[in-house]
């Protein structure tokens, strides 16, 4: 039985093809983010919602074979290019291999480590607002591309917040705009030794608070 973490839905950072079709997997896409429950691929080709479809991911290790339902369907607009990359389609998953989990963790652990933004382990006072109420909770780590809160907040993917963060040692409010990129549940974790919380991607500062930001992340690199 494997044993890893399912890691959290997250946009890759590079192209992997991806092969699918309602019968057999001969139409190709790329995917465009991950998770171990979903895929989500852009394609010149299209499937409709609903329809049932077969994938294969062809891997150093041997081919991946999945079967799922698409969820979410979007053509590409009337006029634009008919790369690739024009239709989008999300994917639930309904049949996974153990090689698949091992491929996510592989691909996301070579994009973690290739991500330009240094993440800094700190615990910050966060502030933000959900449509039910005002909710206080701590940084796990924080960089100028985003931060990761810890625990289990009422969050979905995707879902864009106000969020204030306090940092006592420059005595200032950081005010920024943010998007959750992704989610990691508790149940999803196992014996793995990781935490459960949100992972946001800031999207817009207020004011001065992008080089107050900057400022604070250069103290933490002399630091280091």
């Amino acid at each position: 039985m494997n044993t890893k973490t399912q890691p959290e839905k997250t946009r890759l950072l590079r192209r992997i093809p991806v092969y699918f079709g309602p019968i057999d997997p001969r139409y190709l896409g790329f995917i465009r983010n991950i998770s171990a429950k979903t895929l989500a691929i852009n394609s010149r080709d299209f499937l409709d919602k609903n329809s049932a479809v077969k994938i294969r991911i062809n891997h150093e290790n041997g081919a991946i074979f999945l079967r799922g339902v698409i969820k979410n369907a979007k053509r590409a607009e009337v006029g634009l290019s008919t790369s690739n990359n024009s239709n989008e389609m999300q994917i639930d998953l309904l049949e996974k291999s153990d090689s698949y989990l091992d491929f996510l963790h592989d691909i996301l652990e070579s994009d973690l480590e290739n991500r330009r933004e240094t993440r800094f382990d700190k615990v910050l006072k966060v502030t933000f607002e959900n449509s039910d109420s005002l909710i206080e909770e701590y940084t796990h780590n924080i960089s100028m591309g985003g931060m990761f809160i810890a625990g289990q907040q009422p969050l979905e993917l995707n879902t864009q917040v106000e969020v204030r963060i306090l940092i006592a040692d420059i005595m200032k409010i950081i005010h920024a705009e943010a998007q959750v990129t992704h989610v990691v549940n508790p149940e999803d974790l196992g014996a793995s030794g990781r935490i459960a919380g949100v992972g946001l991607q800031f999207m817009r500062f207020y004011d001065d608070d992008r080089e107050a930001l900057e400022e604070y992340v250069k103290r933490l690199e002399m630091r280091r």
